[in-house]
Protein backbone atom coordinates (compact mmCIF):
# COMPACT_ATOMS: atom_id res chain seq x y z
CA UNK A 1 0.00 0.00 0.00
CA UNK A 2 1.08 3.59 -0.56
CA UNK A 3 1.79 6.08 2.21
CA UNK A 4 -1.33 8.01 1.24
CA UNK A 5 -3.62 4.95 1.34
CA UNK A 6 -2.25 3.88 4.72
CA UNK A 7 -2.91 7.35 6.10
CA UNK A 8 -6.40 7.37 4.62
CA UNK A 9 -7.06 4.18 6.62
CA UNK A 10 -5.94 5.97 9.77
CA UNK A 11 -2.92 3.66 9.98
CA UNK A 12 -0.43 6.46 10.68
CA UNK A 13 2.16 4.13 12.16
CA UNK A 14 2.45 1.97 9.05
CA UNK A 15 2.39 5.12 6.89
CA UNK A 16 5.36 6.53 8.78
CA UNK A 17 7.22 3.22 8.56
CA UNK A 18 6.63 3.11 4.79
CA UNK A 19 7.87 6.69 4.41
CA UNK A 20 10.99 5.94 6.46
CA UNK A 21 11.63 2.82 4.38
CA UNK A 22 11.55 4.87 1.19
CA UNK A 23 13.75 7.59 2.68
CA UNK A 24 16.27 5.03 3.90
CA UNK A 25 16.42 3.64 0.36
CA UNK A 26 17.47 7.04 -0.95
CA UNK A 27 14.10 8.60 -1.76
CA UNK A 28 14.63 12.31 -1.06
CA UNK A 29 11.34 13.53 -2.54
CA UNK A 30 9.78 16.44 -0.68
CA UNK A 31 6.39 14.71 -0.63
CA UNK A 32 7.79 11.61 1.07
CA UNK A 33 9.57 13.74 3.67
CA UNK A 34 6.42 15.78 4.25
CA UNK A 35 4.18 12.72 4.59
CA UNK A 36 6.57 11.19 7.15
CA UNK A 37 6.18 14.29 9.33
CA UNK A 38 2.42 14.46 8.79
CA UNK A 39 1.99 10.80 9.77
CA UNK A 40 3.83 11.41 13.03
CA UNK A 41 1.87 14.57 13.76
CA UNK A 42 -1.48 12.88 13.13
CA UNK A 43 -0.48 9.99 15.38
CA UNK A 44 0.17 12.49 18.18
CA UNK A 45 3.94 11.94 18.27
CA UNK A 46 4.70 15.66 18.35
CA UNK A 47 8.27 15.39 19.62
CA UNK A 48 9.23 13.08 16.80
CA UNK A 49 7.27 15.16 14.26
CA UNK A 50 9.08 18.37 15.22
CA UNK A 51 12.43 16.62 14.98
CA UNK A 52 11.61 15.10 11.58
CA UNK A 53 10.36 18.46 10.30
CA UNK A 54 13.61 20.32 10.93
CA UNK A 55 15.08 19.77 7.47
CA UNK A 56 11.79 20.75 5.78
CA UNK A 57 11.40 24.11 7.50
CA UNK A 58 14.25 25.63 5.46
CA UNK A 59 12.75 24.67 2.09
CA UNK A 60 12.04 27.63 -0.23
CA UNK A 61 8.36 26.72 -0.48
CA UNK A 62 7.49 29.34 -3.10
CA UNK A 63 9.75 27.57 -5.60
CA UNK A 64 8.22 24.10 -5.11
CA UNK A 65 6.65 23.10 -8.48
CA UNK A 66 3.63 21.49 -6.81
CA UNK A 67 1.76 24.46 -5.34
CA UNK A 68 -0.29 22.29 -2.98
CA UNK A 69 2.82 20.61 -1.58
CA UNK A 70 4.56 23.95 -1.18
CA UNK A 71 1.59 25.27 0.79
CA UNK A 72 1.46 22.14 2.97
CA UNK A 73 5.16 22.37 3.81
CA UNK A 74 4.86 26.10 4.52
CA UNK A 75 1.99 25.37 6.91
CA UNK A 76 3.95 22.65 8.71
CA UNK A 77 5.44 24.96 11.34
CA UNK A 78 1.98 26.37 12.05
CA UNK A 79 0.52 22.84 12.15
CA UNK A 80 3.04 21.71 14.77
CA UNK A 81 2.50 24.90 16.78
CA UNK A 82 -1.26 24.22 16.70
CA UNK A 83 -0.80 20.66 17.94
CA UNK A 84 1.45 21.89 20.74
CA UNK A 85 -1.18 24.45 21.76
CA UNK A 86 -3.93 21.81 21.80
CA UNK A 87 -1.77 19.60 24.04
CA UNK A 88 -1.16 22.43 26.53
CA UNK A 89 -3.34 22.62 29.63
CA UNK A 90 -1.80 25.48 31.62
CA UNK A 91 -2.12 29.26 31.68
CA UNK A 92 0.08 29.59 28.59
CA UNK A 93 -2.45 27.82 26.35
CA UNK A 94 -4.17 31.02 25.04
CA UNK A 95 -0.79 32.46 24.08
CA UNK A 96 0.22 29.24 22.32
CA UNK A 97 -3.09 29.27 20.42
CA UNK A 98 -2.48 32.88 19.38
CA UNK A 99 1.08 32.05 18.25
CA UNK A 100 -0.24 29.23 16.08
CA UNK A 101 -2.98 31.51 14.70
CA UNK A 102 -0.40 34.11 13.66
CA UNK A 103 1.67 31.43 11.96
CA UNK A 104 -1.32 30.18 9.97
CA UNK A 105 -2.41 33.71 9.11
CA UNK A 106 1.06 34.46 7.74
CA UNK A 107 0.79 31.37 5.50
CA UNK A 108 -2.63 32.58 4.34
CA UNK A 109 -1.20 35.98 3.39
CA UNK A 110 1.63 34.40 1.41
CA UNK A 111 -0.58 32.02 -0.55
CA UNK A 112 -3.99 33.73 -0.51
CA UNK A 113 -5.50 30.35 0.36
CA UNK A 114 -8.58 29.62 2.47
CA UNK A 115 -7.20 26.48 4.17
CA UNK A 116 -4.64 28.27 6.41
CA UNK A 117 -7.18 31.08 6.87
CA UNK A 118 -9.69 28.60 8.33
CA UNK A 119 -7.09 27.24 10.73
CA UNK A 120 -6.11 30.76 11.78
CA UNK A 121 -9.76 31.77 12.28
CA UNK A 122 -10.44 28.73 14.48
CA UNK A 123 -7.31 29.33 16.54
CA UNK A 124 -8.12 33.04 17.00
CA UNK A 125 -11.59 31.98 18.16
CA UNK A 126 -10.17 29.53 20.69
CA UNK A 127 -7.67 32.15 21.85
CA UNK A 128 -10.54 34.53 22.66
CA UNK A 129 -10.10 36.84 19.63
CA UNK A 130 -13.55 36.32 18.11
CA UNK A 131 -13.80 39.62 16.13
CA UNK A 132 -10.42 39.03 14.48
CA UNK A 133 -11.43 35.45 13.70
CA UNK A 134 -14.76 36.49 12.15
CA UNK A 135 -13.14 39.17 9.99
CA UNK A 136 -10.61 36.69 8.65
CA UNK A 137 -13.28 34.04 8.04
CA UNK A 138 -15.54 36.42 6.09
CA UNK A 139 -12.67 37.54 3.88
CA UNK A 140 -11.67 33.95 3.02
CA UNK A 141 -15.12 32.39 2.66
CA UNK A 142 -15.90 33.51 -0.93
CA UNK A 143 -12.96 31.49 -2.28
CA UNK A 144 -14.51 28.20 -1.06
CA UNK A 145 -18.17 28.81 -1.77
CA UNK A 146 -20.66 26.37 -3.28
CA UNK A 147 -20.31 24.17 -5.27
CA UNK A 148 -17.23 22.58 -3.71
CA UNK A 149 -14.60 20.96 -5.89
CA UNK A 150 -13.23 18.49 -3.34
CA UNK A 151 -13.31 17.34 0.29
CA UNK A 152 -10.89 19.97 1.57
CA UNK A 153 -12.74 22.85 -0.05
CA UNK A 154 -15.98 21.67 1.58
CA UNK A 155 -14.59 21.23 5.10
CA UNK A 156 -12.67 24.50 4.88
CA UNK A 157 -15.95 26.22 4.01
CA UNK A 158 -17.67 24.43 6.92
CA UNK A 159 -15.01 25.63 9.36
CA UNK A 160 -15.20 29.24 8.18
CA UNK A 161 -19.01 29.10 8.32
CA UNK A 162 -18.94 27.87 11.93
CA UNK A 163 -16.64 30.73 12.91
CA UNK A 164 -19.14 33.31 11.63
CA UNK A 165 -22.17 31.35 12.89
CA UNK A 166 -23.68 30.31 9.53
CA UNK A 167 -24.88 26.86 10.62
CA UNK A 168 -26.89 26.22 7.46
CA UNK A 169 -23.86 26.66 5.21
CA UNK A 170 -21.73 24.62 7.62
CA UNK A 171 -24.22 21.73 7.49
CA UNK A 172 -24.40 21.71 3.69
CA UNK A 173 -20.62 21.76 3.42
CA UNK A 174 -20.20 18.89 5.91
CA UNK A 175 -22.75 16.74 4.06
CA UNK A 176 -20.95 17.39 0.77
CA UNK A 177 -17.57 16.57 2.32
CA UNK A 178 -18.88 13.26 3.67
CA UNK A 179 -19.89 12.25 0.14
CA UNK A 180 -16.58 13.32 -1.40
CA UNK A 181 -14.32 11.65 1.16
CA UNK A 182 -16.14 8.51 2.32
CA UNK A 183 -13.06 6.30 2.86
CA UNK A 184 -10.45 8.86 3.90
CA UNK A 185 -10.72 8.01 7.59
CA UNK A 186 -7.67 10.05 8.57
CA UNK A 187 -8.92 13.27 7.01
CA UNK A 188 -12.38 12.82 8.49
CA UNK A 189 -10.88 12.20 11.93
CA UNK A 190 -8.68 15.30 11.71
CA UNK A 191 -11.63 17.40 10.56
CA UNK A 192 -13.99 16.13 13.27
CA UNK A 193 -11.35 16.68 15.96
CA UNK A 194 -10.80 20.32 15.01
CA UNK A 195 -14.42 21.23 14.32
CA UNK A 196 -15.54 19.55 17.55
CA UNK A 197 -13.19 21.84 19.50
CA UNK A 198 -14.64 24.84 17.68
CA UNK A 199 -18.25 23.77 18.31
CA UNK A 200 -17.55 23.15 22.00
CA UNK A 201 -15.95 26.58 22.39
CA UNK A 202 -18.86 28.31 20.64
CA UNK A 203 -21.48 26.35 22.57
CA UNK A 204 -22.81 24.69 19.42
CA UNK A 205 -24.23 21.19 19.20
CA UNK A 206 -21.80 18.83 17.50
CA UNK A 207 -24.66 17.22 15.51
CA UNK A 208 -23.51 19.17 12.47
CA UNK A 209 -20.46 16.88 12.34
CA UNK A 210 -22.45 13.62 12.32
CA UNK A 211 -22.05 13.00 8.55
CA UNK A 212 -18.27 12.86 9.05
CA UNK A 213 -18.44 10.10 11.66
CA UNK A 214 -15.93 7.36 10.84
CA UNK A 215 -16.87 3.67 10.72
CA UNK A 216 -16.34 1.59 13.83
CA UNK A 217 -13.24 -0.39 14.74
CA UNK A 218 -13.87 -3.87 16.12
CA UNK A 219 -12.09 -6.45 18.20
CA UNK A 220 -13.09 -9.91 16.98
CA UNK A 221 -13.25 -12.97 19.21
CA UNK A 222 -15.13 -16.24 19.24
CA UNK A 223 -15.14 -19.97 19.75
CA UNK A 224 -13.20 -22.62 17.89
CA UNK A 225 -15.31 -25.02 15.79
CA UNK A 226 -16.20 -28.52 16.84
CA UNK A 227 -16.57 -31.28 14.26
CA UNK A 228 -18.65 -34.39 14.63
CA UNK A 229 -21.60 -34.82 16.95
CA UNK A 230 -22.78 -31.20 17.17
CA UNK A 231 -21.78 -30.68 20.78
CA UNK A 232 -19.39 -27.93 21.81
CA UNK A 233 -18.92 -24.20 21.63
CA UNK A 234 -19.29 -23.62 17.86
CA UNK A 235 -20.70 -26.65 16.02
CA UNK A 236 -20.46 -26.82 12.24
CA UNK A 237 -24.25 -26.85 11.98
CA UNK A 238 -24.38 -23.36 13.49
CA UNK A 239 -21.89 -21.78 11.09
CA UNK A 240 -24.46 -20.65 8.52
CA UNK A 241 -26.65 -18.82 11.02
CA UNK A 242 -23.62 -17.30 12.76
CA UNK A 243 -22.18 -16.12 9.45
CA UNK A 244 -25.40 -14.36 8.52
CA UNK A 245 -25.63 -12.72 11.94
CA UNK A 246 -21.99 -11.57 11.87
CA UNK A 247 -22.65 -9.97 8.48
CA UNK A 248 -25.67 -8.13 9.91
CA UNK A 249 -23.70 -6.99 12.97
CA UNK A 250 -20.79 -5.66 10.91
CA UNK A 251 -23.21 -3.74 8.70
CA UNK A 252 -25.36 -2.42 11.55
CA UNK A 253 -22.36 -1.32 13.62
CA UNK A 254 -20.61 0.18 10.60
CA UNK A 255 -17.43 -1.84 11.17
CA UNK A 256 -14.78 -1.41 8.47
CA UNK A 257 -11.63 -2.12 10.49
CA UNK A 258 -11.06 -5.02 12.88
CA UNK A 259 -8.29 -6.61 14.94
CA UNK A 260 -8.23 -10.19 16.11
CA UNK A 261 -6.64 -13.59 15.90
CA UNK A 262 -7.23 -15.94 12.97
CA UNK A 263 -8.10 -19.26 14.57
CA UNK A 264 -10.45 -21.72 12.91
CA UNK A 265 -14.07 -20.87 13.54
CA UNK A 266 -15.29 -17.45 14.59
CA UNK A 267 -12.08 -15.48 13.90
CA UNK A 268 -11.90 -16.59 10.28
CA UNK A 269 -15.63 -16.13 9.86
CA UNK A 270 -15.43 -12.46 10.95
CA UNK A 271 -12.35 -11.84 8.78
CA UNK A 272 -14.14 -13.26 5.72
CA UNK A 273 -17.30 -11.25 6.27
CA UNK A 274 -15.35 -8.03 6.82
CA UNK A 275 -13.34 -8.59 3.63
CA UNK A 276 -16.59 -9.18 1.72
CA UNK A 277 -17.62 -5.65 2.73
CA UNK A 278 -14.34 -4.10 1.67
CA UNK A 279 -13.08 -3.81 5.24
CA UNK A 280 -9.60 -4.27 6.66
CA UNK A 281 -8.85 -7.16 9.03
CA UNK A 282 -5.64 -6.84 11.05
CA UNK A 283 -4.36 -10.21 12.23
CA UNK A 284 -2.81 -10.47 15.70
CA UNK A 285 -1.26 -13.90 16.33
CA UNK A 286 -0.16 -14.99 19.83
CA UNK A 287 2.95 -16.73 18.45
CA UNK A 288 4.54 -17.53 15.05
CA UNK A 289 2.31 -18.57 12.17
CA UNK A 290 3.22 -22.23 11.70
CA UNK A 291 2.97 -23.01 15.41
CA UNK A 292 -0.35 -21.17 15.51
CA UNK A 293 -1.72 -23.18 12.57
CA UNK A 294 -0.74 -26.43 14.30
CA UNK A 295 -2.46 -25.37 17.52
CA UNK A 296 -5.55 -23.45 16.39
CA UNK A 297 -6.34 -24.20 12.75
CA UNK A 298 -5.15 -27.57 11.42
CA UNK A 299 -6.84 -29.74 14.10
CA UNK A 300 -10.23 -28.67 12.74
CA UNK A 301 -9.72 -29.69 9.13
CA UNK A 302 -7.90 -28.79 5.94
CA UNK A 303 -10.71 -26.51 4.79
CA UNK A 304 -10.01 -24.24 7.77
CA UNK A 305 -6.30 -24.19 6.90
CA UNK A 306 -7.12 -23.05 3.37
CA UNK A 307 -9.47 -20.36 4.67
CA UNK A 308 -6.77 -19.26 7.13
CA UNK A 309 -4.21 -18.89 4.32
CA UNK A 310 -6.65 -16.86 2.22
CA UNK A 311 -7.52 -14.52 5.10
CA UNK A 312 -3.86 -14.09 6.04
CA UNK A 313 -2.99 -13.14 2.47
CA UNK A 314 -5.81 -10.57 2.43
CA UNK A 315 -5.04 -9.13 5.88
CA UNK A 316 -4.22 -5.45 6.13
CA UNK A 317 -1.49 -6.21 8.69
CA UNK A 318 -0.09 -9.19 10.60
CA UNK A 319 1.35 -8.81 14.10
CA UNK A 320 3.04 -11.67 15.97
CA UNK A 321 2.85 -10.81 19.66
CA UNK A 322 5.39 -13.34 20.95
CA UNK A 323 7.74 -14.05 18.07
CA UNK A 324 10.21 -15.95 20.26
CA UNK A 325 7.65 -18.14 22.05
CA UNK A 326 5.80 -21.30 21.09
CA UNK A 327 3.45 -23.65 22.89
CA UNK A 328 -0.24 -23.81 23.64
CA UNK A 329 -0.41 -22.29 27.10
CA UNK A 330 -3.59 -20.35 27.75
CA UNK A 331 -1.56 -17.36 28.95
CA UNK A 332 -0.13 -16.90 25.43
CA UNK A 333 -3.57 -16.90 23.82
CA UNK A 334 -4.98 -14.58 26.49
CA UNK A 335 -2.08 -12.16 26.14
CA UNK A 336 -2.40 -12.12 22.35
CA UNK A 337 -6.10 -11.37 22.63
CA UNK A 338 -5.55 -8.50 25.06
CA UNK A 339 -2.93 -6.99 22.75
CA UNK A 340 -5.42 -7.20 19.87
CA UNK A 341 -8.02 -5.41 22.02
CA UNK A 342 -5.56 -2.65 22.83
CA UNK A 343 -4.56 -2.26 19.19
CA UNK A 344 -8.23 -1.92 18.24
CA UNK A 345 -8.72 0.81 20.83
CA UNK A 346 -5.57 2.63 19.69
CA UNK A 347 -6.79 2.60 16.08
CA UNK A 348 -10.25 3.79 17.13
CA UNK A 349 -8.65 6.69 19.00
CA UNK A 350 -6.59 7.64 15.96
CA UNK A 351 -9.67 7.50 13.72
CA UNK A 352 -11.95 9.32 16.19
CA UNK A 353 -14.18 6.27 15.76
CA UNK A 354 -16.27 4.08 18.07
CA UNK A 355 -14.78 0.77 19.20
CA UNK A 356 -16.90 -2.36 19.56
CA UNK A 357 -16.24 -6.02 20.27
CA UNK A 358 -17.85 -8.68 18.07
CA UNK A 359 -17.97 -11.96 20.01
CA UNK A 360 -19.25 -15.25 18.59
CA UNK A 361 -20.05 -16.77 21.98
CA UNK A 362 -22.36 -19.22 23.68
CA UNK A 363 -22.75 -16.90 26.68
CA UNK A 364 -21.23 -19.28 29.21
CA UNK A 365 -19.07 -17.45 31.75
CA UNK A 366 -15.48 -18.48 32.42
CA UNK A 367 -11.99 -17.26 33.20
CA UNK A 368 -10.46 -18.12 29.83
CA UNK A 369 -11.33 -17.95 26.15
CA UNK A 370 -14.15 -15.84 24.76
CA UNK A 371 -15.75 -15.26 28.16
CA UNK A 372 -12.51 -13.71 29.42
CA UNK A 373 -12.23 -11.56 26.28
CA UNK A 374 -15.74 -10.20 26.77
CA UNK A 375 -15.09 -9.53 30.47
CA UNK A 376 -11.80 -7.74 29.70
CA UNK A 377 -13.44 -5.55 27.05
CA UNK A 378 -16.41 -4.62 29.19
CA UNK A 379 -14.13 -3.91 32.18
CA UNK A 380 -12.90 -0.81 30.34
CA UNK A 381 -16.43 0.35 29.46
CA UNK A 382 -16.26 -1.34 26.09
CA UNK A 383 -19.43 -2.48 24.33
CA UNK A 384 -19.67 -6.11 23.19
CA UNK A 385 -22.09 -7.38 20.55
CA UNK A 386 -22.65 -11.11 21.00
CA UNK A 387 -23.45 -13.46 18.13
CA UNK A 388 -24.85 -16.79 19.32
CA UNK A 389 -22.37 -19.55 18.50
CA UNK A 390 -25.12 -22.17 18.68
CA UNK A 391 -23.11 -24.30 21.09
CA UNK A 392 -24.18 -26.31 24.10
CA UNK A 393 -21.73 -24.69 26.49
CA UNK A 394 -19.84 -27.95 26.87
CA UNK A 395 -16.11 -27.85 26.20
CA UNK A 396 -15.06 -30.53 23.73
CA UNK A 397 -11.48 -31.58 23.20
CA UNK A 398 -8.34 -30.64 25.06
CA UNK A 399 -8.18 -27.21 26.67
CA UNK A 400 -4.87 -25.35 26.30
CA UNK A 401 -2.59 -26.14 29.25
CA UNK A 402 -2.37 -23.35 31.78
CA UNK A 403 1.44 -23.47 32.04
CA UNK A 404 3.55 -21.49 34.49
CA UNK A 405 4.21 -18.34 32.51
CA UNK A 406 2.77 -15.09 33.82
CA UNK A 407 2.22 -11.84 31.92
CA UNK A 408 4.22 -9.13 33.67
CA UNK A 409 5.41 -5.62 32.88
CA UNK A 410 9.12 -4.84 33.02
CA UNK A 411 11.13 -1.64 33.22
CA UNK A 412 14.85 -1.08 32.71
CA UNK A 413 16.49 2.25 33.35
CA UNK A 414 19.87 3.83 33.77
CA UNK A 415 21.01 7.32 34.72
CA UNK A 416 22.68 9.29 31.95
CA UNK A 417 25.78 11.11 33.18
CA UNK A 418 26.55 8.73 36.04
CA UNK A 419 29.94 7.81 34.58
CA UNK A 420 30.96 11.49 34.66
CA UNK A 421 30.53 11.84 38.41
CA UNK A 422 33.68 12.15 40.55
CA UNK A 423 34.18 9.23 42.91
CA UNK A 424 33.62 11.37 45.99
CA UNK A 425 30.13 12.32 44.72
CA UNK A 426 28.97 8.70 44.30
CA UNK A 427 27.65 8.39 47.91
CA UNK A 428 25.56 11.55 47.40
CA UNK A 429 24.25 10.16 44.09
CA UNK A 430 23.28 6.87 45.70
CA UNK A 431 21.54 8.60 48.57
CA UNK A 432 19.72 11.31 46.61
CA UNK A 433 19.12 10.02 43.07
CA UNK A 434 18.88 6.27 43.60
CA UNK A 435 17.18 6.87 46.94
CA UNK A 436 14.53 8.89 45.12
CA UNK A 437 13.92 6.04 42.66
CA UNK A 438 13.62 3.62 45.56
CA UNK A 439 11.11 5.87 47.29
CA UNK A 440 8.96 5.87 44.15
CA UNK A 441 9.00 2.07 44.15
CA UNK A 442 7.94 1.99 47.80
CA UNK A 443 4.76 3.79 46.82
CA UNK A 444 3.72 0.86 44.60
CA UNK A 445 3.88 -1.69 47.42
CA UNK A 446 3.38 -5.33 46.44
CA UNK A 447 2.70 -4.39 42.81
CA UNK A 448 6.51 -4.51 42.51
CA UNK A 449 7.24 -8.23 42.18
CA UNK A 450 11.01 -8.12 41.69
CA UNK A 451 13.74 -5.49 41.64
CA UNK A 452 17.44 -5.45 40.87
CA UNK A 453 20.04 -2.70 40.75
CA UNK A 454 23.68 -2.43 39.81
CA UNK A 455 25.41 0.93 39.91
CA UNK A 456 23.09 3.41 38.21
CA UNK A 457 20.90 0.76 36.53
CA UNK A 458 17.55 -0.54 37.78
CA UNK A 459 15.34 -3.41 36.62
CA UNK A 460 11.87 -4.01 38.03
CA UNK A 461 9.04 -6.42 37.28
CA UNK A 462 5.54 -5.19 38.07
CA UNK A 463 2.17 -6.85 38.27
CA UNK A 464 0.47 -4.77 35.54
CA UNK A 465 1.25 -2.42 32.68
CA UNK A 466 -0.53 0.65 34.06
CA UNK A 467 1.52 0.54 37.28
CA UNK A 468 4.75 0.16 35.31
CA UNK A 469 3.84 3.17 33.15
CA UNK A 470 3.06 5.35 36.17
CA UNK A 471 6.27 4.22 37.85
CA UNK A 472 8.32 5.22 34.80
CA UNK A 473 6.74 8.68 34.67
CA UNK A 474 7.34 9.22 38.40
CA UNK A 475 10.93 8.07 38.06
CA UNK A 476 11.53 10.73 35.41
CA UNK A 477 10.00 13.37 37.69
CA UNK A 478 12.06 12.15 40.66
CA UNK A 479 15.41 12.49 38.90
CA UNK A 480 14.50 15.94 37.58
CA UNK A 481 13.56 17.05 41.11
CA UNK A 482 16.49 15.51 43.00
CA UNK A 483 19.18 16.85 40.65
CA UNK A 484 17.74 20.34 40.13
CA UNK A 485 20.06 23.05 41.40
CA UNK A 486 22.76 20.63 42.59
CA UNK A 487 26.17 21.55 41.11
CA UNK A 488 27.63 18.27 42.37
CA UNK A 489 25.08 16.32 40.29
CA UNK A 490 25.27 18.60 37.24
CA UNK A 491 26.49 15.80 34.96
CA UNK A 492 23.30 13.78 35.61
CA UNK A 493 21.15 14.62 32.60
CA UNK A 494 18.20 12.28 33.15
CA UNK A 495 16.94 8.73 32.82
CA UNK A 496 16.68 6.35 29.89
CA UNK A 497 13.77 4.00 30.60
CA UNK A 498 12.45 1.11 28.53
CA UNK A 499 9.27 -0.86 29.07
CA UNK A 500 7.87 -4.12 27.79
CA UNK A 501 5.14 -6.53 28.82
CA UNK A 502 4.95 -10.22 28.04
CA UNK A 503 4.83 -13.79 29.32
CA UNK A 504 7.73 -14.61 31.65
CA UNK A 505 8.74 -17.52 33.87
CA UNK A 506 8.54 -16.86 37.61
CA UNK A 507 11.38 -18.44 39.53
CA UNK A 508 14.14 -17.98 42.06
CA UNK A 509 17.40 -16.10 41.61
CA UNK A 510 19.83 -18.68 43.01
CA UNK A 511 22.59 -16.12 43.46
CA UNK A 512 20.58 -13.46 45.29
CA UNK A 513 18.19 -16.01 46.80
CA UNK A 514 15.10 -13.97 45.93
CA UNK A 515 12.10 -14.09 43.59
CA UNK A 516 12.89 -13.30 39.96
CA UNK A 517 11.48 -13.59 36.44
CA UNK A 518 13.16 -15.02 33.37
CA UNK A 519 12.52 -15.40 29.66
CA UNK A 520 12.67 -13.79 26.24
CA UNK A 521 10.38 -10.93 27.28
CA UNK A 522 12.88 -9.82 29.95
CA UNK A 523 15.68 -9.77 27.39
CA UNK A 524 13.55 -7.73 24.99
CA UNK A 525 12.91 -5.05 27.59
CA UNK A 526 16.63 -4.82 28.35
CA UNK A 527 17.58 -4.40 24.68
CA UNK A 528 15.38 -1.31 24.22
CA UNK A 529 16.86 0.85 26.97
CA UNK A 530 20.23 1.64 25.27
CA UNK A 531 18.30 3.03 22.25
CA UNK A 532 16.11 5.32 24.35
CA UNK A 533 16.84 9.09 24.36
CA UNK A 534 17.78 10.64 27.69
CA UNK A 535 14.76 11.91 29.59
CA UNK A 536 12.29 9.67 27.78
CA UNK A 537 10.60 6.30 28.22
CA UNK A 538 10.31 4.01 25.20
CA UNK A 539 7.93 1.05 25.29
CA UNK A 540 6.99 -1.76 22.93
CA UNK A 541 3.80 -2.12 20.91
CA UNK A 542 2.56 -4.74 23.38
CA UNK A 543 3.06 -2.30 26.26
CA UNK A 544 1.26 0.50 24.39
CA UNK A 545 -1.66 -1.79 23.50
CA UNK A 546 -2.22 -3.04 27.04
CA UNK A 547 -1.90 0.49 28.37
CA UNK A 548 -4.79 1.52 26.10
CA UNK A 549 -6.87 -1.07 27.97
CA UNK A 550 -5.61 -0.49 31.50
CA UNK A 551 -4.94 3.27 31.64
CA UNK A 552 -6.29 5.26 28.67
CA UNK A 553 -5.41 8.49 30.49
CA UNK A 554 -1.76 7.75 29.70
CA UNK A 555 -0.43 8.26 26.19
CA UNK A 556 1.98 6.37 23.93
CA UNK A 557 3.22 8.26 20.84
CA UNK A 558 4.60 6.16 18.01
CA UNK A 559 8.34 6.46 17.42
CA UNK A 560 8.75 3.98 14.57
CA UNK A 561 10.59 0.75 13.87
CA UNK A 562 13.91 0.95 15.65
CA UNK A 563 16.85 -1.47 15.95
CA UNK A 564 17.60 -2.76 19.43
CA UNK A 565 20.91 -3.24 21.19
CA UNK A 566 23.10 -6.30 20.56
CA UNK A 567 21.33 -7.04 17.25
CA UNK A 568 18.21 -8.27 19.02
CA UNK A 569 16.07 -7.19 16.08
CA UNK A 570 13.88 -4.21 15.16
CA UNK A 571 10.80 -3.36 17.20
CA UNK A 572 7.84 -0.99 16.95
CA UNK A 573 8.56 1.52 19.71
CA UNK A 574 6.42 4.17 21.40
CA UNK A 575 7.19 7.15 23.61
CA UNK A 576 5.30 7.07 26.92
CA UNK A 577 3.92 10.26 28.41
CA UNK A 578 0.92 11.43 30.40
CA UNK A 579 -2.10 12.31 28.25
CA UNK A 580 -2.64 16.05 28.09
CA UNK A 581 1.00 16.80 28.84
CA UNK A 582 2.86 18.67 26.16
CA UNK A 583 5.14 16.44 24.18
CA UNK A 584 8.70 17.48 25.05
CA UNK A 585 11.32 18.61 22.60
Amino acid sequence: MTIESLMADGNYLAAYDEARLLLNKGDSALRTRYLAVLALARSGALTQARSAAEDLLDVDVLTVPDRGLGLDIDALRARLAKDLAFEATGADRPQLLADAARAYEAVHRRWDDAYPAANAATLWTLAGERPRAAELARSALPSVGEPWEDYWAAVTCAELALVIGDLGLAHRAVVAAAVMGPHDYASRAATRRQLARLCAHLGLEADVLAPLRNPAVAHATGHLPVAGDGRGRFPRAAEGAATAEVARVLEREGVRVAFGSLAAGADILVAEQLAARGGAYNVVLPFPEEAFVRASVAPFGQDWVERFRACLAAARSVTVVNDALHGEEDVLFRFGSRVAMGMARLRAQAMEAPAVQVAVWDGVAGETGVAADVADWEAVQGRSVVVDSGGTGEAVGREPPSGRREVRAMLFCDVAGFSGLPDEVIPLFMDVVMGGLGKVLEGFGDVVLARQTWGDAVHVVMRDTASAARCALRWQESVAETTAGSPLLASVSGLRISGHVGPVHPGRDRIRDEDAFFGAAVVRAARIEPRTPVGQTYVTEQFAALLALEAPELRCDYVGIAPTAKDYGALHLYHLRAAGAASPG
